[in-house]
């Protein structure tokens, strides 16, 4: 084999493994963020349920324009209907919730962290402000 097709051969494995090593880069990132996405859809439908719960009367199991009965997990289990459990592509991921109401009962904070590491190796952790009348959601990290 003559000196030229070596050079061609070798610069072409070379492409190769670049364009492969870039696709397994791109298909993290893009799993991450698919993943991030759904915790942030999923935090997003957990503040519709929780102003639904904050509006609705007590004679049908709502705060009646409070969350001084939201004091644990478990009471988000009861206004979602079930368990913040929600799996994404490759990743599962389960909501560790920790709650605090404040002084006034008209906002209520939740810390929900992901079971997953992204790639980077750290768990998404975000923090969620509920009010009866809107949501702040801020990824913490």
């Amino acid at each position: 084999m003559g000196q030229q097709q070596q050079l061609l051969l070798s610069g072409g494995m070379f492409i190769v493994f670049i364009a492969l090593a870039m696709g397994v880069r791109l298909y993290e990132e893009n799993n991450d963020a698919m993943y991030l996405t759904q915790i942030e859809q999923e935090l997003g439908y957990l503040a519709m349920k929780s102003q639904e719960y904050y509006h609705k009367p007590l004679h049908l199991n709502g705060g009646s324009g409070t969350f001084a009965g939201v004091m644990s997990a478990d009471d988000l289990t009861v206004i979602l209907g079930g368990s913040p459990r929600t799996a994404a592509g490759d990743h599962t991921y389960t909501l560790s919730f920790s709650l605090i109401t404040s002084a006034t009962d008209d906002s209520m904070t939740i810390s929900a962290e992901g079971s997953t590491p992204l790639r980077d190796r750290t768990f998404p952790r975000y923090d969620l402000t509920v009010t009866g009348g809107s949501f702040t959601l801020r990824r913490a990290r």
